[in-house]
């Protein structure tokens, strides 16, 4: 289960001249696209977009969003067996004649177990990646250095391809889209302007690696919060059983 913010910026057309008309158009057209996930409507689904249509990160690297989607369109004919989007609220805000800024909150529930292959590929690749960290941090000890201190270097490192311009939210947001591709669970708690809250399943050791969960907790933890801080934020990372628990809150003005 995924609880996300999303914006989208909407031109309509220019035949639709009240602010009221635009804004429900828009709102109507994000109902509508939600419903084609749900009904596994894949091919209607970049039918929607422009040909120009972009998607902005929070490094500033700018993609088609058509070339963005269409691998992820094909996976889901694969491996999605259900989709619910349960949208919370939508807000749209006038910024043209005929163009409208859209904000929506919504909890998305995916069924994949339809294809448990492709599944057990996902969860090994995740696996893979935390395994590298592992490698990393033993290294670094080999060489007298703590997995504090690795992870502040990592951190420092890793910060400088993030754009500080973009502030809290470019970090809230690249934080929720990041965890799911480094745990098989995330559930968000909270999010708003101010913090972002989620939990997710931990990573897993191994006695193979010298390094126990408790240095790679501490690890972690001054990686994001290196990351954090130069975008404006504060993090904390905690353990809570099989989970760890995020949270990134925006420094005080």
């Amino acid at each position: 289960m995924k609880s996300l913010l999303f914006y989208v910026f909407i031109l309509l057309p220019s035949i639709l001249f009240g602010q009221d008309d635009l804004k429900k158009s828009a709102e109507d057209f994000m109902k509508g696209y939600y419903k084609l996930f749900e009904e596994k409507k894949w091919n209607l689904v970049t039918e929607t977009y422009a040909e120009d249509a972009q998607v902005v990160w929070m490094n500033g690297m700018v993609l088609s969003l058509y070339e963005m989607m269409k691998p992820v369109l094909e996976k889901n004919k694969t491996e999605m067996t259900s989709d619910k989007v349960d949208v919370k609220w939508i807000l749209s805000d006038i910024t043209g004649p005929n163009s409208v800024l859209v904000t929506t909150r919504y909890i998305e529930t995916t069924d994949r177990t339809g294809n448990t292959a492709a599944i057990f590929k996902a969860g090994n690749a995740i696996n893979h990646g935390w395994v590298l960290i592992l490698s990393m941090i033993e290294h670094f000890k080999n060489a007298g250095i703590s997995p504090a201190e690795s992870g502040k270097m990592i951190g420092a490192r890793f910060a400088k391809t993030w754009d500080p311009s973009m502030g809290f939210e470019a970090l809230a947001s690249g934080f929720n889209w990041g965890l799911q591709i480094m745990s098989t669970y995330v559930e968000v708690l909270e999010r708003n302007n101010r913090t972002f809250k989620a939990k997710f399943l931990s990573p897993a050791t191994y006695e193979s690696w010298n390094v126990t969960k408790e240095d790679l907790l501490v690890c972690s933890q001054n990686t994001w919060q290196e990351i954090a801080d130069y975008m404006g934020g504060i993090c904390s990372l905690t353990e809570d059983g099989n989970y760890w628990i995020i949270t990134m809150t925006k420094k005080p003005d």
